[in-house]
Protein backbone atom coordinates (compact mmCIF):
# COMPACT_ATOMS: atom_id res chain seq x y z
CA UNK A 1 0.00 0.00 0.00
CA UNK A 2 0.86 3.24 -0.53
CA UNK A 3 0.16 6.27 0.82
CA UNK A 4 -1.41 7.96 -2.21
CA UNK A 5 -4.12 4.73 -1.80
CA UNK A 6 -7.27 5.50 0.00
CA UNK A 7 -8.34 2.43 1.60
CA UNK A 8 -12.19 1.40 3.07
CA UNK A 9 -12.17 -0.92 5.62
CA UNK A 10 -14.73 -3.35 5.68
CA UNK A 11 -16.35 -5.02 8.74
CA UNK A 12 -14.62 -8.33 8.47
CA UNK A 13 -11.02 -7.41 9.59
CA UNK A 14 -12.43 -5.59 12.38
CA UNK A 15 -14.56 -8.76 13.88
CA UNK A 16 -11.57 -10.79 13.27
CA UNK A 17 -9.43 -8.58 15.29
CA UNK A 18 -12.00 -8.42 18.19
CA UNK A 19 -12.05 -12.34 18.30
CA UNK A 20 -8.32 -12.47 18.51
CA UNK A 21 -6.79 -12.77 15.30
CA UNK A 22 -3.29 -11.13 15.39
CA UNK A 23 -2.99 -11.29 11.53
CA UNK A 24 -6.00 -9.06 11.24
CA UNK A 25 -5.11 -6.55 14.12
CA UNK A 26 -1.25 -6.09 12.62
CA UNK A 27 -2.84 -5.13 9.23
CA UNK A 28 -4.96 -2.63 10.77
CA UNK A 29 -2.67 -1.79 13.05
CA UNK A 30 -0.49 -1.24 9.83
CA UNK A 31 -2.89 0.71 8.15
CA UNK A 32 -4.04 3.49 10.88
CA UNK A 33 -0.44 4.10 11.43
CA UNK A 34 -0.58 5.51 7.60
CA UNK A 35 -3.44 6.83 7.11
CA UNK A 36 -7.05 7.28 8.80
CA UNK A 37 -9.11 4.09 6.85
CA UNK A 38 -13.19 5.38 5.39
CA UNK A 39 -15.66 3.11 6.92
CA UNK A 40 -19.15 3.04 6.16
CA UNK A 41 -20.98 3.61 9.36
CA UNK A 42 -23.54 0.57 7.99
CA UNK A 43 -20.32 -1.91 8.33
CA UNK A 44 -19.63 -0.08 11.62
CA UNK A 45 -23.26 -1.18 13.16
CA UNK A 46 -22.12 -4.57 11.41
CA UNK A 47 -18.93 -4.66 13.75
CA UNK A 48 -21.13 -3.69 16.75
CA UNK A 49 -23.53 -6.37 16.44
CA UNK A 50 -21.53 -9.33 15.41
CA UNK A 51 -19.16 -8.26 18.39
CA UNK A 52 -21.95 -7.83 20.93
CA UNK A 53 -23.46 -11.82 19.63
CA UNK A 54 -19.89 -12.88 21.01
CA UNK A 55 -18.58 -10.70 23.71
CA UNK A 56 -21.51 -8.74 24.83
CA UNK A 57 -22.43 -5.33 24.87
CA UNK A 58 -19.50 -3.84 27.09
CA UNK A 59 -16.62 -5.42 24.71
CA UNK A 60 -19.09 -4.30 21.56
CA UNK A 61 -18.96 -0.45 22.52
CA UNK A 62 -15.49 -0.57 23.65
CA UNK A 63 -14.57 -1.82 20.25
CA UNK A 64 -17.03 0.43 18.04
CA UNK A 65 -15.90 3.55 20.45
CA UNK A 66 -12.05 2.71 19.55
CA UNK A 67 -12.99 2.02 16.29
CA UNK A 68 -14.78 5.86 15.97
CA UNK A 69 -11.17 6.90 16.77
CA UNK A 70 -9.45 5.49 13.95
CA UNK A 71 -11.67 5.28 11.28
CA UNK A 72 -13.72 8.58 9.47
CA UNK A 73 -16.80 7.19 9.31
CA UNK A 74 -18.83 7.47 6.07
CA UNK A 75 -22.30 7.78 6.56
CA UNK A 76 -24.46 7.04 3.24
CA UNK A 77 -26.52 9.28 1.44
CA UNK A 78 -29.44 8.40 -0.49
CA UNK A 79 -27.30 8.06 -3.98
CA UNK A 80 -24.96 5.72 -2.13
CA UNK A 81 -27.74 3.75 -0.53
CA UNK A 82 -29.66 3.18 -4.22
CA UNK A 83 -25.76 2.44 -5.20
CA UNK A 84 -25.80 -0.14 -2.56
CA UNK A 85 -28.86 -2.00 -3.32
CA UNK A 86 -28.02 -2.02 -7.13
CA UNK A 87 -24.99 -3.66 -6.14
CA UNK A 88 -26.94 -6.19 -3.72
CA UNK A 89 -29.32 -7.01 -6.67
CA UNK A 90 -26.47 -7.15 -8.98
CA UNK A 91 -23.91 -9.38 -7.08
CA UNK A 92 -24.10 -12.24 -4.71
CA UNK A 93 -23.75 -10.23 -1.13
CA UNK A 94 -25.06 -9.09 1.98
CA UNK A 95 -26.36 -5.68 2.37
CA UNK A 96 -23.62 -4.58 4.58
CA UNK A 97 -21.07 -5.98 1.97
CA UNK A 98 -22.67 -3.78 -0.85
CA UNK A 99 -22.48 -0.68 1.41
CA UNK A 100 -18.40 -1.80 1.84
CA UNK A 101 -18.52 -2.04 -1.84
CA UNK A 102 -20.57 1.10 -2.49
CA UNK A 103 -18.26 3.49 -0.47
CA UNK A 104 -14.95 2.21 -1.80
CA UNK A 105 -16.27 3.21 -4.91
CA UNK A 106 -17.06 6.41 -3.98
CA UNK A 107 -13.86 7.22 -2.72
CA UNK A 108 -11.95 5.08 -5.48
CA UNK A 109 -10.43 3.21 -2.13
CA UNK A 110 -9.57 0.03 -2.22
CA UNK A 111 -11.70 -2.01 0.11
CA UNK A 112 -9.75 -4.11 2.87
CA UNK A 113 -11.90 -7.49 3.73
CA UNK A 114 -11.19 -11.07 3.97
CA UNK A 115 -15.20 -11.72 3.37
CA UNK A 116 -14.44 -14.24 0.29
CA UNK A 117 -18.15 -12.85 -1.20
CA UNK A 118 -16.51 -9.97 -2.02
CA UNK A 119 -12.95 -11.64 -3.19
CA UNK A 120 -13.46 -12.82 -6.97
CA UNK A 121 -12.07 -11.89 -10.10
CA UNK A 122 -13.67 -9.16 -12.34
CA UNK A 123 -15.48 -7.33 -9.79
CA UNK A 124 -15.74 -3.55 -10.52
CA UNK A 125 -14.26 -2.85 -7.09
CA UNK A 126 -9.77 -3.44 -5.82
CA UNK A 127 -9.86 -5.33 -2.71
CA UNK A 128 -6.93 -6.25 -0.45
CA UNK A 129 -7.02 -9.61 0.79
CA UNK A 130 -6.72 -9.74 5.00
CA UNK A 131 -7.05 -13.36 5.48
CA UNK A 132 -4.31 -14.87 7.07
CA UNK A 133 -5.18 -17.78 4.74
CA UNK A 134 -6.05 -17.62 1.42
CA UNK A 135 -7.13 -21.25 0.04
CA UNK A 136 -9.81 -21.01 -2.63
CA UNK A 137 -13.06 -22.80 -0.86
CA UNK A 138 -14.99 -25.07 -3.29
CA UNK A 139 -17.64 -22.71 -3.61
CA UNK A 140 -15.48 -19.98 -5.10
CA UNK A 141 -13.77 -22.50 -7.61
CA UNK A 142 -16.93 -23.16 -9.43
CA UNK A 143 -18.76 -19.75 -8.90
CA UNK A 144 -21.27 -20.00 -6.62
CA UNK A 145 -19.84 -17.27 -4.56
CA UNK A 146 -19.76 -13.35 -5.75
CA UNK A 147 -22.06 -13.71 -8.70
CA UNK A 148 -25.87 -13.80 -8.98
CA UNK A 149 -27.10 -14.80 -12.24
CA UNK A 150 -29.22 -11.47 -13.56
CA UNK A 151 -32.47 -12.82 -14.46
CA UNK A 152 -32.78 -14.02 -17.80
CA UNK A 153 -34.91 -11.56 -19.44
CA UNK A 154 -35.20 -7.60 -18.05
CA UNK A 155 -38.64 -5.82 -18.45
CA UNK A 156 -38.63 -4.17 -21.90
CA UNK A 157 -39.25 -0.65 -20.22
CA UNK A 158 -35.86 -1.45 -17.98
CA UNK A 159 -32.56 0.11 -19.47
CA UNK A 160 -29.22 -1.67 -18.67
CA UNK A 161 -27.39 0.84 -16.57
CA UNK A 162 -23.58 0.67 -15.30
CA UNK A 163 -22.92 1.63 -11.83
CA UNK A 164 -21.66 5.04 -13.86
CA UNK A 165 -24.39 6.25 -15.08
CA UNK A 166 -26.94 4.93 -12.01
CA UNK A 167 -24.82 7.60 -9.74
CA UNK A 168 -25.35 10.00 -12.52
CA UNK A 169 -29.02 8.93 -12.51
CA UNK A 170 -29.23 9.16 -9.14
CA UNK A 171 -27.77 12.62 -8.41
CA UNK A 172 -29.82 13.82 -11.18
CA UNK A 173 -26.86 15.04 -13.92
CA UNK A 174 -27.86 12.18 -16.77
CA UNK A 175 -31.79 11.75 -17.48
CA UNK A 176 -33.27 8.20 -17.81
CA UNK A 177 -34.38 8.92 -21.25
CA UNK A 178 -30.58 9.23 -22.05
CA UNK A 179 -30.07 6.15 -20.99
CA UNK A 180 -32.65 4.76 -22.96
CA UNK A 181 -31.65 6.91 -25.76
CA UNK A 182 -28.02 5.45 -25.28
CA UNK A 183 -29.57 1.34 -24.86
CA UNK A 184 -30.96 1.59 -28.03
CA UNK A 185 -28.09 2.59 -30.86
Amino acid sequence: MTADTKVVLDSWPVVEAANGSRFAASEIQTLISEQVPVMSAVNCAEVYSAVVAVQGVVEARNIVGLLRQIVMLDLPDYPRIMQAAHLKSTYYMALGDSFAVATALHHNAELWTGDPELLFGGAPWRTRDLRESRSTTSKQQTGKIGRRARAKTRPPHEPEISLTNLMRFLDGSLDILDIDKRHQM
